[in-house]
């Protein structure tokens, strides 16, 4: 009980706690399925628990997978804009939520057959190689957890154009992306693996007029040769070799 004790005084409210963490604790199987017996604990899949009668969320789950798990598994995309206040549909509840994983790491069972009450779009991705350098972290209902920092969540978003996210949208996200840094920008494009992503961010920047577009740092980021089909029937840009949409001006 003095075990359970302590756990209990170091729980912190939305958290899942996993085997890997009763492992550290010395707290075994055999004692943890009295602890579940005895409704002090409650197994939400195999080897995730929380607090008897006790409601979490996605984040206090995902919380346990990158802490606790240490799985390279993150928010990022729209979803990470969204939480950072700069996507369009600011204020709305959140339509799903985005993960991504480096290494090919993949979601416990647990937090996949568990209804969180969200849509969960998770893919692996290697946009940037493994570097992590655009990570950050973010408190969300009570929990940090890692998230795209906005610079490396919009280069994400327009990996996903046009098949996920529009145009339009993404032409309309980018224009409230005023603070964003040079410094970290210019570091992401040159590790982007993405000639596409590339090529339309820089577009999308130099349309928009971001003050920050001029401090880019461009001479060593790769930017390939060829055309590339953005949207199907566009014209063709002849700076960025990238198809966009026919009187973009009319209709942006």
């Amino acid at each position: 009980m003095k075990k359970l004790n302590q756990v209990f005084k170091d729980w912190k409210p939305n958290t899942v706690l996993t085997n890997n963490y009763f492992d550290e604790k010395n707290i075994y199987p055999q004692l943890l399925n009295k602890y579940l017996q005895s409704e002090w604990l409650e197994r939400i899949g195999i080897g995730a628990y929380i607090k008897y009668g006790d409601k979490v969320d996605c984040f206090g789950a995902l919380n346990a997978i990158q802490n606790q798990l240490k799985l390279p598994i993150y928010i990022g995309g729209k979803t990470a804009l969204n939480i950072h206040g700069m996507a369009h549909y600011v204020g709305e509840s959140l339509p799903y939520l985005e993960l991504y994983a480096l290494n090919n790491a993949r979601l416990p069972k647990w937090f996949l057959n568990y209804d969180w009450r969200i849509k969960i779009h998770y893919s692996t991705t290697n946009l940037f190689g493994n570097d992590e350098s655009g990570i950050t972290r973010k408190e969300i209902a009570l929990s940090s957890i890692l998230i795209s920092s906005p610079e490396m969540a919009i280069l994400e978003l327009i990996s996903n154009l046009p098949e996920k996210v529009s145009f339009d949208e993404t032409y309309k996200i980018m224009e409230n992306l005023y603070n964003l840094r040079p410094e970290l920008l210019t570091k992401l494009l040159e590790k982007c693996n993405s000639i596409k992503v590339k090529r339309t961010f820089l577009y999308l920047a130099e349309k928009i007029g971001h003050f920050w577009f001029e401090d880019l740092k461009t001479e060593n980021i790769n930017l390939g040769h060829g055309k590339r089909e953005l949207i199907k029937d566009g014209i063709l840009d002849k700076k960025y070799l990238i198809t966009v949409p026919r009187n973009i001006d009319d209709e942006l």
